[in-house]
């Protein structure tokens, strides 16, 4: 299964290009004098200059444009007023949509030196964005790194530059810089953005990190509890060793408390593997769910839909008569499997607090083969049981990378939220 939310991540908004233009001369006259840097502009390419900018200021952008060629035609310019000419054109072509004379003049215009700080960072957040736009990713990526050194810490361009990573293929170096930026402003009651754990994922995804893409999935479903994501975790969380053999009804417990049962099978399959287990009533809450969504008892297969049901209802009689004995059964056997099933069947008889006490027990006398497994259920019992922040401390404590602590830690987002 792909995840296809995150490819939002990939479309970006443009810096805002003509509002950089905008600020090239701020809106008055040129300075024909430069004192601090000692450049003057002659008479003879002062009034034309003047025009230009006029043209400019009255959005005549390509006449600005036209215009400036007759200034470039005059010879022996001093590097002040070739630095005027530039910065004007680089105003006119940004606005007038020429990104590649655009381009050229802020380029010049940054080589001069003769901006001050802020000027600089004018010219090149203007510039990354023209690189942008022209989809020259390797200029945005060299440019941000040299802007960001310099001091800068515009978002917008940190986004351009994520970007660029990632169109020119550099999964891991978007992962790194993501990474280091989330780390950066974590702070308590603040949370990345969605589209950067969008993107982070994504990026983890065209990597084949399998590890990372799902510690971010983890992170995004933590933050942004939406369908899609459960969907994909689900899927993922259903296709690790283990999950299929052992652990199918446990799956199918989270799958239908976060609202992922959807079809007739997801309530079908779990009451049969609950009627196999010696769980008959929770067998009956799976049918019963089942009926009441209008997935089972409908169509060719509906006769036998409810005579499943007439099953789980008179096998939930035989064992509950059978649970006043459970107790005592499971203490006299030799290891606590028989504690832990006896006890989960106790909570769902309604009866919390002995069947906890009882399945806890089992789980301390030993012999249970996967504890994981064991205390899996115990958490679920508990959640059943009303004792979220216990269930929550329970799940907690499976470890690792396996399927059940990959499902302990989505019962823990789930319960959280």
């Amino acid at each position: 299964m792909i995840f296809r939310v995150v490819a939002r991540a990939a479309v970006v908004t443009f810096v805002p290009v003509l509002a950089v233009a905008a600020l090239v001369f701020g809106g008055g006259a040129f300075a024909k004098e430069d004192g601090k840097a000692g450049g003057t502009v002659r008479a003879e390419l002062g009034k034309s200059l003047g025009e230009v900018q006029d043209l400019i200021q009255k959005g005549k952008y390509r006449e600005a444009l036209a215009e400036l060629k007759d200034a470039d035609e005059v010879k022996n310019r001093n590097p002040y007023e070739s630095f005027v000419i530039e910065r004007l054109r680089s105003s006119a072509a940004a606005r007038a949509g020429d990104n590649e004379t655009a381009i050229k003049s802020f380029r010049a215009v940054l080589a001069t030196g003769r901006l001050g700080p802020k000027e600089r960072e004018q010219f090149q957040v203007g510039l990354i964005a023209l690189e942008y736009r022209t989809r020259d990713y390797a200029a945005v990526i060299e440019l941000a790194g040299a802007y960001f050194r310099d001091g800068g810490n515009d978002n917008a361009i940190r986004t351009l530059y994520r970007q660029s990573l990632y169109l020119k293929g550099d999964y891991a170096g978007v992962a790194r810089e993501l990474t280091a930026e989330i780390e950066a402003d974590a702070r308590p009651n603040r949370k990345p953005s969605e589209e950067q754990l969008q993107l982070l994922a994504n990026a983890y995804l065209r990597q084949s990190n399998q590890a990372g893409y799902i510690d971010t999935l983890e992170r995004l479903l933590s933050h942004y509890p939406k369908k899609e994501y459960w969907t994909d975790a689900i899927y993922r969380v259903s296709q690790l060793p283990g999950m299929r053999e052992r652990l199918a009804l446990d799956l199918a417990r989270l799958r239908l408390d976060v609202g992922q049962s959807r079809s007739g099978a997801d309530f079908l399959e779990p009451a049969q593997r609950a009627l196999l287990a010696g769980y008959s009533l929770e067998a009956l809450k799976f049918l019963d769910q089942g009926f009441a969504s209008g997935k089972l008892g409908v169509g060719p297969a509906g006769e036998r839909h409810r005579r499943l049901r007439e099953l789980a209802k008179r096998q939930a009689a035989e064992d509950a008569s059978a649970l006043e004995d459970a107790e005592s059964l499971a203490l006299a056997s030799a290891d606590g499997k028989l504690a832990l099933s006896n006890g989960y069947d106790l909570v769902l008889d309604a009866q919390s607090e002995k069947g906890l006490a009882l399945m806890a027990a089992g789980i301390a006398k030993g012999g249970i083969r996967q504890i994981d497994d064991a205390r899996l259920l115990l958490g679920y019992a508990q959640y059943l049981a009303g004792q979220k922040s216990k269930s929550i401390q329970t799940m907690r404590s499976i470890k690792g990378d396996n399927a059940p602590a990959a499902l302990a830690r989505l019962w823990v987002i789930q319960l959280s939220n």
